[in-house]
């Protein structure tokens, strides 16, 4: 089931960054500027993952009309979404933003996939009624409308889990969680989700069906506890939905934002040593045994919940430390302490 949400997308690009306008106050009424205008570090819309930059110029003028050429770069950094892109006009506008021209494509209008990881260039000309070499010199900006879709119907499925920050959130609004150390969800594409608390080292599981139409997405508990068959079943609950590659924002109807991040095998990732400021941390074992610099004579071992790494005194069972996993790659480990949420380890290969 795909479902394409039109993300509406005004961009506005400032003449003023990376872009060339006229210097001499002649050449406003002698001389049309052809000089090149570039915008870089462009955001399309209003997620992150499509980048890019866009690039005009002035070419002729004449008695009736001012001809130009732009081109505009569309970079996909989202390694698993597919957008749809729809460019309407281009509009021109002074220092002050006062529209210059417009050039519509509505007969023309330029629509075209970007698949994960792609790039793709679009060139074009544009005309505009504009016969003064004044007027035409007195454009400085470039804005491109256009839509911005994404799959959201298939972005949405696999298994999330809950950001750290937000763990400590839901223990301050609910005294049943105070125990709480993860929280994930999991879409399937039959329309089923479901979800997990550990509180106290026990999975609490929640079933549930979704739909999503627009960017709303209703959720209808199945069963909530097989002890409780009739606590919260059939409740609807309604979310604003916003997702990309990595991330996932659930907002309810009083403005109270879930944030999750898709869930990554991190016990592979973490495999190997990490360094602190230089020097030699943790070393992490595939056998499930860790080495701490300076306590190689411990028999430590680790494992990985949802996004809380515990290590433990394998000789005793003893816990030896606890920490919460902010961020994970290949080269960077990010690490807090559950107790001290604002104090943060950083972690480097």
């Amino acid at each position: 089931m795909f479902l394409l949400i039109a993300l509406p997308l005004f961009f506005l690009s400032c003449g003023e960054k990376n872009s060339t306008g006229p210097s001499d106050p002649q050449l406003d009424n002698q001389e049309l500027n052809t000089l090149a205008r570039s915008i870089d570090d462009v955001i399309w819309g209003d997620s992150t993952d499509v980048a890019g930059s866009i690039k005009w110029k002035l070419l002729t003028i004449s008695e009736t009309t001012l001809n130009g050429v732009y081109t505009l770069e569309f970079i996909n950094n989202s390694p698993v979404l597919k957008y749809e892109i729809d460019i309407f006009e281009l509009l021109f506008e002074d220092l002050d933003e006062f529209q210059i021209g417009k050039h519509s494509m509505r007969f023309e209008e330029i629509s075209f996939g970007l698949a994960p990881s792609e790039t793709q260039i679009i060139k074009g000309e544009f005309e505009l009624p504009i016969k003064d070499i004044g007027l035409a010199n007195s454009i400085s900006t470039m804005k491109v409308e256009a839509d911005l879709r994404s799959d959201i119907d298939q972005a949405i499925l696999g298994t999330w889990m809950i950001q750290p920050a937000q763990i400590a959130e839901l223990k301050e609004l609910d005294a049943d969680l105070k125990s709480l150390t993860a929280h994930e969800i999991e879409f399937y594409e039959d329309g089923t989700f479901f979800g997990f608390f550990t509180v106290n080292g026990v999975n609490l599981p929640t079933e549930s069906n979704w739909n999503v139409n627009g960017n709303k997405m209703t959720r209808t508990m199945v069963l909530a506890d097989p002890e409780y068959p009739d606590y919260l079943n059939g409740e609807n609950s309604e979310f604003t939905i916003v997702v990309t590659a990595d991330s996932l924002t659930l907002t309810d109807a009083s403005g109270f934002t879930l944030r999750y991040s898709r869930k990554i095998d991190w016990s592979s990732i973490i495999l190997g040593g990490w360094k602190i400021e230089g020097q030699l941390a943790w070393t992490f074992n595939a056998d499930g045994t860790v080495v701490y610099d300076g306590y190689e004579n411990y028999n430590f071992t680790w494992k990985i919940e949802g996004n809380r790494l515990t290590i433990t005194d394998a000789s005793n069972g003893e816990i030896f430390s606890v920490y919460d996993i902010k961020s994970l790659s290949s080269a960077e480990l990010f690490t807090v302490d559950p107790e001290y949420p604002d104090f943060e380890n950083k972690y480097n290969r």
